[in-house]
């Protein structure tokens, strides 16, 4: 990367120092913007950070292989080689025998099966749906330990090139999310009412509005034009182009309309659509599930920056909180006191508001129930239980993930 007059006039060791220091503070929080933005600052910073993934951030990798919609491999880590091959294997207790239908049916960028998922209980401070979620490929994939079947128990794959498909993919959405979401928060400002000045509506939308529009106009056509983005990038480098395809058990997650003969496919008629269905979900549908809308926002970011007591997620709701009005007043955020500069500190009643009116949407789209009072009435259930314990929703190591019940 080059550098500015101002850099290149500074003494190369305390540029390196400066680098160092702002590489240093995101190394462990931002695997995103570490990968792709500052491991182009120089080839120091550049080996800085590929060795701490590879120690860090690597063994935070985990691969699902699904075969159909009741069945699924986990692959983690296993070892790496200096060749900069990583070898997965799923838990050693793994019945392998359905192991070369599912990887058959591996098919990028139309038809994978897989979904790779980095820092899970670990990003966002561990909470749900915090971790990236996604289905790119994995560069160089080979089999290795082939049994009677032909297909090796473990995987061996580039891992620097899985990082640059996943994590470059998951910059760009970013881009896109900024967009969508300024393009909806902007579209409700200006059908609702005026201020009580008169003068230009510029506040943001109530908390909870926010994650409806985010759920509603920023979650699934994020993914459809990053969808798009990855089949333009492959066709630029083919000469046959890859004809860009949406399968037909999410289409109407994005409110494109499937094909009748292709939804029939899914499902004998021997049951209900939903136990019956055989076919794995593909990323839509996994990231409807398990990604969360709430760590996107500005108010989970400043609820996490915050000090917390160690024992926050064993504490009932703080006194003096009605815990029914969240966002029927003019702030929709719930205080816990304040900081050193007097700056009221977010209460985790708050972020847990918010993931409990995310869990109605969810059940709405579930269910296909998109009425107001379902929404509402699930998103109570939700509150009583994380008033209980907010651990039941808050933190990772629950990883709640695509299950065919919705």
């Amino acid at each position: 990367m080059a550098l500015s007059d101002i850099w290149q006039s500074t003494p190369p060791e305390l540029v390196g120092q400066i680098l160092s220091h702002h590489v240093d503070a995101h190394l462990d929080m931002d695997p995103a913007y570490v990968w792709v933005r500052l491991r182009q600052l120089s080839s120091l910073q550049k080996h800085r950070i590929e060795r701490r993934f590879a120690t860090f951030w690597l063994p935070k990798l985990s691969i699902t292989l699904y075969v159909d919609a009741h069945q699924q491999f986990e692959y983690s880590l296993h070892e790496t080689a200096p060749d900069g091959q990583a070898t997965f294997k799923p838990p050693p207790d793994t019945d392998v025998s359905d192991l070369e239908t599912a990887w058959a049916a591996y098919s990028p960028p139309n038809n994978s099966n897989i979904t790779v998922r980095l820092g899970e209980g670990y990003l966002n401070g561990g909470c749900n749906g915090g971790y990236l979620v996604n289905d790119t490929n994995l560069p160089l994939l080979v089999h290795q330990h082939e049994t009677s079947s032909g297909v090796g128990e473990s995987i061996r794959f580039c891992w620097k090139a899985a990082m640059n498909e996943l994590l470059r993919e998951e910059v760009y959405m970013r881009k896109v999310l900024i967009l969508q979401f300024a393009d909806a928060c902007n579209t409700w400002l200006a059908s609702a009412a005026p201020p009580p000045d008169g003068g230009p509506n510029t506040r943001m939308p109530p908390l909870k509005e926010q994650v409806r529009l985010w759920k509603h106009c920023v979650q699934m056509p994020r993914r459809v034009a990053t969808r798009r983005h990855r089949v333009e990038r492959m066709n630029a480098r083919r000469p046959v182009p890859v004809k860009l395809e949406f399968r037909a058990c999410s289409m109407g997650l994005h409110e494109q309309e499937p094909d009748a003969a292709e939804l029939a496919k899914l499902k004998n008629t021997t049951c209900c659509s939903i136990c019956s269905r055989s076919q794995a979900p593909d990323i839509f549908e996994v990231v409807q599930c398990e990604e969360s809308a709430v760590p996107q926002l500005d108010v989970f970011r400043r609820w996490l920056a915050q000090p917390r007591d160690e024992d926050w997620d064993d504490k009932g709701p703080p006194r003096g909180i009605n815990l029914a009005g969240m966002g029927d007043s003019e702030s929709d955020e719930c205080a816990d006191g304040v900081d050193d500069d007097g700056a009221a500190l977010v209460s985790w009643v708050t972020i847990a508001h918010l993931y409990a009116e995310e869990f109605g949407w969810n059940c709405c789209t579930a269910t296909g129930n998109n009425g107001i009072e379902w929404q509402v009435k699930r998103a109570g259930d939700a509150r009583r239980r994380l008033y209980v314990c907010p651990r039941n929703l808050l933190v990772g190591e629950s990883k709640v993930r695509w299950d065919i019940m919705g």
